[in-house]
């Protein structure tokens, strides 16, 4: 696999070709912010990469939609991008049914409780990757019961998200497969591990935030907020240094332009902690440089942006919103 500015080049080196660059964005619809620029009249894409959702999005700007059947010449092996990914790593390509693949008319369900906790990175990575989604808040004991019932939760725990015909549980294998479909995880192994360390220790850190509501229902809230600080305060530094590992300015872990899921899920903590603790955060981040610049570079991209400006982010669980999330939880799960 070439990276981006080799593919690039090589288009833009073919003699018919006026321009060609890459597009700045992440995911399966990561084309529609420039689109509004360059204002084409043709989208063109092969059989193995048409979506209803790209479909939708043509329909959308008035642009003709072309799909293109791949025909190898006699001898040769029939290629695609996706096959492609999947034999650099070792795993074999799979197919989505198009009668199941998720879209505007078709979207994923994400089923959680009314608040933040472990769903909520993976609905940062649904913005991302612009997929089309609905949150499913569950409020009552029966409703658990009767997901439970459907055999839909392996582990019989939420969150579960239902997309492309699949029920995914389990937070962190969850956020892996949305990863892996909206084309946020690394380009080679290397690159992959490298997000997968950051991604991990992002995961280490923010176990101090999910039980922040919890502990000041309980009257633990000081406890809870000095133990995330704690953690900020002990992590940022490694990050700083993963960052400074990389090689180049950032913002992000792969570069200047594209956000990735481990980058997502930094941004999603960080500004989490900031919201609780503003101060802190704010101490600690005036000496490391690079996390404070990943924070900026992700809250202002434009998808994560929109989200966050949206009523579908749930606000920081604190006062009134802690008090209400906690008693939805545990009337749910029978913990009253």
């Amino acid at each position: 696999m070439f990276p981006e500015d080799e593919r690039a080049y090589f288009v833009q080196s073919i003699k018919y070709v006026h321009s060609a660059f890459v597009c700045k964005g992440s995911g399966m619809l990561d084309w529609t912010e420039e689109v509004e620029r360059v204002q084409p009249d043709l989208f063109y894409v092969n059989d193995d990469g048409d979506r209803p959702s790209k479909r939708e999005a043509c329909a959308r700007f008035g642009i003709e939609y072309f799909v293109d059947v791949r025909k190898p010449k006699e001898g040769l092996e029939a290629r695609s991008s996706t096959g492609l990914k999947k034999a650099a790593s070792g795993a074999p390509a799979k197919a989505v049914a198009k009668d199941v693949a998720t879209s505007e008319s078709n979207p994923a369900k994400l089923v959680y409780f009314a608040g933040r906790g472990l769903c909520e990175p993976i609905r940062w990575l649904l913005e991302l990757g612009a997929v089309p989604y609905v949150n499913v808040a569950i409020t009552t004991p029966e409703a658990m019961d009767a997901l439970k019932a459907s055999g839909a939760l392996t582990f019989g725990q939420v969150p579960l998200l239902q997309m492309n015909g699949v029920d995914l549980v389990q937070s962190r294998a969850t956020a892996r497969y949305v990863a892996e479909v909206c084309n946020l995880c690394g380009q080679n192994p290397e690159e992959e591990a490298a997000l997968a360390v950051v991604a991990d220790g992002v995961r280490d850190m923010r176990r101090s935030l999910t039980g922040t509501p919890f502990a000041e229902v309980d009257g633990r809230g000081a406890e809870a907020r000095a133990e995330a600080a704690a953690a900020l305060a002990k992590y940022a530094p490694l990050f700083e240094r993963a960052l400074a590992a990389r090689g180049h300015d950032g913002p992000f872990l792969t570069g200047a332009s594209r956000v990735t899921y481990a980058d997502a899920a930094l941004g999603e903590a960080l500004l989490w902690m900031r919201e609780l603790l503003p101060a802190e955060v704010g101490r600690v981040l005036a000496d490391a440089p690079r996390v404070a610049k990943l924070l900026q570079g992700v809250t202002e991209n434009a998808r994560i942006a929109a989200y966050l400006a949206s009523a579908r982010r749930h606000p920081v669980p604190v006062g009134d919103v802690a008090a209400q999330y906690v008693a939805d939880v545990r009337r749910v799960l029978r913990r009253a």
